[in-house]
């Protein structure tokens, strides 16, 4: 029995120091780790130094070129996150930002190398062979001579020269006799009468061609395509089509009366802001309100923009009627129709008939001469007055 208690008690302690060692290898794996400095090491030093120390590597490249000092060796650690010294997580990333080669400048020259000789070949062609030869394109001017349209006449440098490598190789490219061929002159971001004077100039026709969506302001009404292109051959009195750039309008309108007040012109897909509309007009009478859209976005046709105004009060007295309610004043919007009416008074003795309506200031009355008339409320404070004729009643005379 005693026996059979001793095995127990060693079982238990064994799982019990089981979990501890568990338990305390998790708390210990876990805790923080320093970082330590590896900048200026490899990349390959670096990232061992940091996994002895039990954390975990990210490499970011970044490109150098020539203006940059200093200039780090390629592979070089230039700067780490987090910085040497601040306390990480153990099994947490450093991120490394690893020097990269240094980029080359393209316009480098290198090693003196033999120019090839492009005479006679195509334009096409002879840009080919100056960059196969590793030479840049130069400039291309256009000269008349005797040998075919497009071939190259001559070159600089010459056939033959030693050149730095990368450096430019110019050539001149022949428009054929004078009187073959005419160079088509560049009329982009010309007006219509700017292109076709620069036609006639050059011996060439103009023939108008597409309207095209204008994709800026500058392309309204100046030449965005031609055809023959620019710098190509053309014989003398051959027609040259020229298309232009279009635009959209934006009419700005007075609500009142529907006038216009502006009328601007924008580019397909403009956005047109409230600040770049007019100023609203003052209407006498009325209160400029808002303008309706109060802005366009991505314009794609003809636009109204409306300038709403709102219609001020004025009075409107009467003298010797009413209004329909009875009233003698009353207080009405400019543009709304104000009716009034006026009767006859009881008077004893007199006879009275009615002549007409007076205004002051003068308005137009629907019927002047109806004692229930109308009238268009003006911009203004009014007195109507209704006008009548009274007479006396003259008794009969003694009889004979």
């Amino acid at each position: 029995m005693a026996k059979k208690n001793i095995i127990l008690i060693i079982i238990i302690a064994v799982v019990v120091a089981v979990v501890l060692v568990i338990t305390l290898g998790g708390v210990l794996g876990s805790k923080d780790v320093e970082v330590p400095d590896v900048t200026g090491l490899s990349v390959e030093e670096a990232t061992n130094t940091l996994t002895e120390a039990g954390l975990k590597t990210v490499i970011d490249m970044v490109p150098q070129n020539e203006d940059d000092v200093p200039l780090y060796e390629a592979g070089t650690v230039i700067s780490q996150d987090p910085e040497a010294g601040t306390m990480a997580p153990n099994g947490s990333t450093v991120v490394l930002q690893v020097a990269g080669a240094p980029e080359e400048d393209p316009n480098a020259l290198g090693d003196p190398t033999q120019v090839p000789d492009i005479v006679g070949m195509t334009t096409a062609a002879a840009e080919l062979e100056i960059q196969n030869a590793g030479f840049r394109v130069g400039t291309t001017s256009h000269e008349n001579s005797d040998e075919p349209i497009d071939t190259v006449v001559s070159q600089l440098p010459k056939a033959g020269d030693m050149a730095p490598a990368n450096s430019k190789i110019n050539m001149s490219v022949s428009l054929g006799a004078s009187e073959e061929a005419i160079r088509v002159p560049n009329l982009m971001g010309m007006t219509e009468q700017q292109a076709q004077t620069a036609l006639q100039n050059a011996g060439l026709r103009f023939a108008r061609g597409s309207n095209v969506d204008a994709k800026n302001m500058s392309e309204i009404n100046t030449a965005v395509a031609q055809r023959p292109a620019a710098n190509s051959t053309a014989k003398n009195g051959d027609i040259v089509t020229v298309d232009f750039g279009t635009g959209l309008t934006v009419t700005f309108i007075n609500g009142t009366n529907n006038s216009t007040i502006r009328v601007d012109t924008v580019f397909k897909g403009a956005n047109v802001a409230t600040s770049q509309y007019p100023s609203p007009p003052q209407v006498t009478g009325w209160t400029f309100a808002n303008w309706s859209p109060p802005s366009l976005n991505n314009v794609q046709r003809n636009e109204t923009v409306t300038a709403n105004y709102t219609a001020q009060q004025f009075t409107v007295t009467v003298v010797r009627g009413t209004l329909t309610n009875g009233s003698t004043t009353g207080t009405f919007a400019v543009g709304t129709t104000v009716n009034i009416t006026t009767a006859e008074e009881i008077k004893v003795g007199v006879i009275q008939t009615f002549v007409n309506w007076t205004s002051n200031p003068n308005v137009a009355f629907a019927n002047a001469a109806s004692q229930g008339t109308s009238f268009t409320m003006p911009a203004g404070n009014i007195t109507v007055t209704a006008n009548w004729k009274e007479e006396p009643i003259v008794a009969p005379g003694p009889s004979n």
